[in-house]
């Protein structure tokens, strides 16, 4: 929490946000925005998400799960298993994403860092309750 990190610019690792802040962001990334702003139109969205195959497979990796910046649903993505949601995780378990096919944003932000994490559980019973599959 000092001062310089937090100004710091660090490309994909520094990333400062509440929950609401992040998950509006996501939702500006979804087709027609949120509160009429959308950062991105769909086929841009389409772009971004598309997965990006190595021409070298790493070993031990069968299926890619990147697109150009962010992480796409896959079976084992606590963003579901729709290779079209996409978002990003972070450090300890928080995570932001967008699910486009049932206009979903949501994001998981935390205060304490712990490998055992209830993520996984909160982001099911959010899906469970809204309705939306995994």
């Amino acid at each position: 929490n000092l001062p310089d990190s937090r100004r710091a610019c660090i490309p994909s690792s520094n990333s400062i946000a509440t929950a609401r802040g992040l998950a509006r962001h996501y939702a500006a990334l979804l087709p027609g925005g949120v509160d009429g702003v959308e950062l991105l139109p769909p086929g841009r969205i389409g772009q971004a998400t598309t997965r990006q195959y190595p021409t070298a497979q790493p070993q031990g990796m069968i299926v890619p799960f990147f697109g150009l910046g962010y992480h796409v649903g896959h079976e084992f993505s606590d963003m579901g298993t729709r290779g079209t949601s996409f978002g990003h995780g972070g450090y300890g378990g928080s995570i932001g994403f967008a699910d486009p096919e049932h206009g979903l944003a949501v994001a998981l932000t935390k205060n304490l860092f712990s490998k055992n994490a209830a993520h996984r559980d909160i982001l099911r019973a959010v899906r469970d309750a809204l309705g939306v599959p995994q």
